[in-house]
């Protein structure tokens, strides 16, 4: 309690030390006052004071009081000890060693070859680890280093579906048509994409989809163009949704509806389904939950200027139905020209701080959402 004390400029508590009545503020580390605040924490948040994950087998009290001496440490004792924070991920000192923890994430969409292209001027020919070498070597280096232990990597555009798939679990491929890329969709390039879905390592149509951002006489070639797609959407792919509404409707609610409406026509109410880039509000949560049992949903960077409506949609989402996206290269938090899956720790920051829960707890839960989803 000494050793606590001091560094808070605080009074030595006095050689008769008692928790009851408490006659020093040291008596907050004393281990029976931290199980009564641990007790009074909802289970989430008592989870993250555990270091491990271990959990003590209840312990058998002896009959016999002869056996049961309970060993007495001397609280005199010089030796030093370190309180560990890992709330992050973090360095730790344990026994004069140092132990770098990190935690894990998972990148559930991003676009290889749009970020190379935005990098090195060319679409094909780089890896997953080169663009986090990349950001990791810049100027704009993550907030929060995190260990990319896997993801999505995304061809929405007809002209750059790969023609071999070359990627390994636990990364996987979606392939599909953004609708902003209509015009570069043919017969030819439906055929092919038919054929990579075959592939064990595509595991996701998409990025398809209806975007209002664009002018009006497109939307319908949108929808066409959606349903071919959809005809080719099986249970044992996840289907990735784009759906993006007017720049006077952030939440999307015309496009949602219109898109639940398609889908009913080519899917059953089972079909896996990622929302990608959700910005809906608690509303349009519980209706495509309603339609859709094995719907997800998918945020970016894009939740640092949410609303109040769509923070409300954000936190109506299951936290076992919730995905992390940097959707690279776009939607960089804090801003900027080039995103990478390097930053999606800074992505769970953004998100864990509107959901006032831990950035730990949160890429746990996400990480395993994403390998459950995309057996990955």
């Amino acid at each position: 309690m000494r050793k606590f004390s001091v560094p808070q400029g605080w009074a030595e508590p006095p050689e008769g030390f008692t928790v009851s009545p408490v006659n020093s503020p040291a008596a907050l580390f004393h281990w029976r006052c931290l199980v009564v605040l641990l007790s009074l924490l909802p289970p989430i948040q008592r989870d993250e004071f555990r270091v491990d994950g271990r959990v003590r087998s209840d312990i058998k009290h002896p009959t016999n009081t002869e056996d049961s001496q309970v060993p007495v440490v001397d609280s005199s004792t010089e030796d030093e000890f370190t309180v560990i924070d890992v709330s992050y991920g973090s360095d730790v000192e344990v026994c004069n060693e140092k132990i770098i923890t990190v935690n894990e994430a998972f990148d559930s969409h991003f676009h290889l070859d749009r970020t190379s292209f935005r990098i090195w001027k060319k679409s094909s020919g780089k890896s997953v680890d080169d663009l986090i070498s990349y950001s990791l070597s810049g100027n704009q280096h993550p907030q929060l280093d995190v260990s990319v232990a896997g993801g999505v990597i995304v061809y929405s555009e007809p002209s750059t579906h790969p023609e071999i798939v070359s990627v390994e679990r636990p990364w996987g491929v979606a392939v599909g048509v953004h609708p902003k890329h209509i015009e570069e969709f043919s017969r030819d390039r439906f055929l092919h994409m038919k054929e990579l879905l075959n592939r064990p390592h595509v595991v996701a149509l998409g990025e398809v989809g209806l975007d209002r951002t664009v002018p009006v006489k497109l939307w319908r070639r949108q929808e066409v163009v959606l349903c071919q797609v959809l005809t080719l959407s099986r249970k044992d792919k996840v289907l990735v949704l784009h759906l993006r509404g007017t720049p006077a409707d952030r939440i999307g609610m015309d496009v949602h509806a219109r898109c639940m409406q398609i889908l009913h026509t080519f899917c059953d109410p089972d079909q896996p389904i990622h929302l990608h880039c959700f910005t809906g509000d608690a509303r349009l949560v519980k209706e495509w939950m309603n339609s859709f049992s094995h719907v997800y949903f998918g945020f970016t960077g894009a939740v640092e200027t949410f609303s109040t409506d769509q923070i409300d949609g954000l936190r109506a989402v299951p936290m076992n139905r919730m995905l992390l996206e940097t959707d690279s290269p776009y939607m960089k938090p804090g801003g900027g020209y080039i995103n990478t899956p390097a930053f999606i720790g800074d992505v769970a920051t953004v998100v864990a701080s509107k959901l006032q829960i831990s950035v730990r707890y949160l890429l746990n839960e996400t990480v395993k959402n994403c390998r459950k989803l995309y057996a990955l």
